[in-house]
């Protein structure tokens, strides 16, 4: 790793722990709100826990990103005095506040860059492994940046719901389009891409064939696909819908790997339980 540039991101890239310590990225945790009490993301809750939580008490559950200050103590420790270089990547900021408070706790701090991702969940992440890979390569804060606006056209990060109300209680979607498609148990595709989240096509059935439509529909242009990396984005605890979305992923594309992974605690609040999501590179 290149020790004059640090990486760091919010909680919400939802990276496993081993490639947190792998590339050495500083997370900033963000917040759980459920009813009048606040838990920090990693520390005090996560997708388990809330998950149990809502199980037994139908609630309204809500995420709130790092303050100005907490974000301005991360960085002043990171950069130590100006004498290192650190570049924090922030989820998109359509989604949340976090990125323009990292911004507002950035002034003032030589060396700090703060860039919006323009995702959320592991699309997040594998941007955020894009950066931590270039400065691996000690490569310089101005290559990096120019790089990772390339990589941003090449991730692809969507998901389809169970059911939307979490996402429109969190006003990430519309409240009476959300009633609709409840009401005819329509499920959504919804894709981010360019800081805006997207429905582009919708998915019917019982859970095990909207998740089957989805995850085809996803990788049918399968030419353009990168077989580097692939992340699963999980909301819900049932063994036999991993398995069938790990058979349909592996059914026509030979990963070099793929990572199964729970969402934060934050991301879960967004997304709602029964939620999936994939997310890979296409290529250049």
């Amino acid at each position: 790793m290149n020790k004059k540039i640090v990486i760091s991101a919010d909680c919400v890239c939802d990276l496993p722990e081993r490639l947190i310590k792998k590339y050495s990225v500083h997370i900033v945790p963000f917040y759980v709100s459920i009813r009048d009490a606040i838990f920090q993301d990693y520390t005090e809750a996560d997708l388990i826990s809330i998950r149990e939580y809502l199980e037994k008490d139908e609630v309204i559950v809500a995420s709130i990103p790092a303050s100005v200050e907490e974000y301005r103590e991360h960085f002043l420790k990171l950069t130590e005095n100006g004498t290192k270089r650190l570049l924090h990547i922030s989820v998109s900021s359509n989604l949340s506040k976090g990125y323009n408070n990292a911004v507002k706790a950035a002034e003032g701090i030589d060396g700090v860059y703060v860039i919006n991702s323009e995702f959320v969940s592991h699309g997040m992440g594998l941007f955020v492994l894009a950066a931590a890979d270039l400065a691996r390569s000690n490569a310089t804060i101005e290559i990096i940046l120019r790089e990772l606006e390339i990589v941003k056209n090449r991730i692809s990060c969507s998901f389809v719901f169970k059911d939307t109300h979490y996402v429109a209680n969190n006003n990430r979607f519309s409240a009476t389009l959300s009633n609709l498609m409840n009401f005819f148990k329509i499920k959504p595709i919804l894709r981010l891409k360019r800081n805006e989240l997207k429905v582009t096509k919708f998915c019917f059935g019982s859970k095990m064939s909207y998740v089957k439509k989805y995850v085809r529909k996803m990788l049918r242009k399968r030419k353009n696909i990168s077989d580097d990396i692939l992340f699963i984005a999980i909301a819900d605890s049932s063994e036999e819908l991993k398995k069938l979305v790990y058979d349909e992923v592996t059914r026509k594309i030979n990963w070099k790997r793929i990572c199964f992974q729970d969402v934060s605690a934050t991301t879960y609040c967004n997304l709602g339980p029964g939620s999936i999501g994939i997310m890979f590179y296409t290529k250049k």
